[in-house]
């Protein structure tokens, strides 16, 4: 009986580790499509490349995780996905900070109109 205890003990942790990383996942796509939506220097800047609606729905397809995964195998892709989305994240940040140094060089030699 213990060992059933003890087995039902480990899924439970397993499935709530699992559940904390698919909620931080869906927490950190919900800050990036806000953040983006937000920047409107940033989302310009790449929208030569992707819109906000195509951007936003590859965001979103990070949440889909295929069922046929083992529980460890699930938890591993949740955490390369939060991984990969902490480093969009930082990206775009970088991405506006040269931005707008970039904008204050040509506002400083009178290349750009300050609006």
């Amino acid at each position: 009986m213990k060992k059933i205890e003890a087995s039902a003990s480990k899924l439970y942790i397993d499935v709530q580790r699992i559940d904390e990383g698919i909620g931080n996942l869906n927490k950190r796509v919900s800050e990036i499509v806000q953040y983006l939506s937000d920047k409107k220097e940033v989302l310009d800047f790449i929208s030569d490349r992707a819109s906000f609606e195509d951007i936003e729905q590859e965001l979103n397809n990070l949440l889909i995780i295929d069922a046929d995964l083992d529980l460890s195998r699930a938890e591993r892709e949740i955490y390369d996905r939060l991984r990969s989305t902490e480093a969009i994240f930082t990206n775009f940040g970088k991405l506006e900070n040269k931005l707008n140094e970039l904008k204050q060089k040509l506002t400083q030699y009178n290349l750009l109109e300050v609006r």
